[in-house]
Formats: structure tokens, sequence, C-alpha cells
């Protein structure tokens, strides 16, 4: 079956509806945590906040952990309960936890001595710097020292 969306573009409609939905649900997961991440990127000047390709290594990995213990339902990983179909969803680095948006001001509170160790190379420097970075409908949040932060957000 094709679709015709005038001027004539014509695309092929997924014979498989749930495929559609999902894809639309991811879509529209995507386009939520985009409007969210503006946001945020506007909360403190002193933070990095980073879209998309821009080093990330250290959110990737947080990403691919926290899919895999979901994959597992492994119960070292906890969620808020609301995770059922594709949102922005917020992972914070100094926990295997996943949060919806709802929930994000409830996420687990690091230790004083977690809040104080940078979650890349994990030392203690004298200072860490606010880290958030979105990669599709996820949000990676956490604290990284200055090397750190400049070997993941370097242009």
């Amino acid at each position: 079956m094709l679709l015709h969306l005038g001027q004539g573009a014509m695309f092929r409609r997924s014979r498989d509806p749930g495929k559609t939905v999902q894809s639309d649900q991811e879509q529209a997961a995507n386009d939520e945590a985009r409007r969210i991440f503006s946001r945020l990127s506007e909360l403190d000047p002193k933070s990095t906040v980073q879209h998309g390709q821009i080093g990330q290594e250290w959110a990737t990995l947080i990403i691919a952990d926290r899919l895999t213990l979901r994959s597992r339902n492994d119960p070292e990983l906890t969620t808020c309960g609301h995770l059922t179909s594709p949102q922005p969803t917020f992972l914070p680095s100094w926990a295997k936890h996943m949060s919806c948006q709802g929930c994000v001001t409830s996420l687990p509170k690091p230790t004083e001595e977690e809040d104080l160790t940078c979650d890349r190379c994990r030392v203690s420097p004298k200072q860490t710097y606010i880290a958030i970075v979105r990669a599709g409908q996820y949000t990676v949040l956490g604290g990284l020292c200055k090397e750190c932060r400049e070997l993941e957000f370097e242009d």
C-alpha cells in the first residue's frame, strides 16, 4: 500500500502495524527528549551539556550498560516503573537506575563520596562539572573532572 503525501512524494507504509507504532513511539520519545534537553541546557551555565555525536564515550557506555541490564531483567537495575513504552529516559551515572521524565526529580541520590568522584575515571578531583548528554531518548546525568570533561567534550 502506498501513501500519497502531496507534491509527488510517496512512501511505502509498513506492512506490520506493530513496527509502525513502535517506530512512532520512539520518534515521539526522541522529540520529547530533545525538548527536555533544550530546557536542561539552560539551567546552569557552568554545566557541560552535549547532544549527539560529540565525545560521549562515557554516556554511550552508561546507556549500553543500562540497556543490557534491562534486557537481562537484572535485579541490580532499578526503574521508576513508568518505562513501559519508549519515552524520554534519564540515566544517572552514579546508580544503576532508569527514570521517566516525571520521576527524574526523585532519582537515587549519590553518596557524598560518590558525589565528589568523577563518573568517568573514578578519581576524586578538587571539582567536578555537571555533565548532561542526550543520545536519542536517553539523557545521561553525571559529574566529570576537568580532564574527563575535556576528553569527552572536545570539539
